[in-house]
């Protein structure tokens, strides 16, 4: 028995994006062939509809804010599908006191929540598992006298 994903051919897919029926291009993936005639097949689609287009499903998601000097929120970030496991650094440039940040999410991109929040003196990695939200973004409460702060993130669906 051979086990792995194999590409057994092309196919086409078509999805609804509100007003027509588009085809998308979809890929035959063989799971699992333990004879030729049980070929256990499925149709990988990654597509996901922000309301205007439809556009790939993110499997994850990376951005980075580099020289935030100011307190207050970052621009917000769309996942589109939502993500559920995060990953964030904070890169303290110049000496600090107690710089103080917040990850916060949101469903809607109006309310937000925090899923955590760090203060510290110095550079740091942080990670949130199983909080799924659509929208992400850092809230600076205090740059605790740094120059300023760069923030990474990274998260998977």
């Amino acid at each position: 028995m051979r086990v792995g994903k194999v590409p057994v051919g092309q196919s086409r897919a078509y999805v609804w994006n509100g007003t027509d029926w588009v085809e998308y291009p979809a890929r035959l993936v063989a799971d699992q062939m333990s004879m030729p005639d049980e070929l256990p097949l499925h149709i990988s689609v990654p597509v996901a509809f922000d309301g205007t287009n439809w556009d790939r499903l993110r499997t994850h998601m990376y951005a980075t804010l580099s020289g935030i000097t100011s307190t207050g929120p970052t621009a917000a970030y769309d996942s589109v599908s939502g993500v559920i496991d995060h990953t964030w650094v904070v890169i303290i440039n110049g000496t600090s006191t107690g710089t103080h940040c917040r990850l916060q999410g949101s469903l809607d991109g109006t309310n937000w929540f925090d899923l955590d929040d760090y203060t510290g003196t110095d550079s740091w990695m942080r990670h949130v598992v199983n909080k799924p939200v659509r929208y992400v973004r850092v809230y600076v409460d205090d740059l605790g006298g740094a120059d300023s702060i760069d923030v990474q993130y990274y998260a998977l669906r």
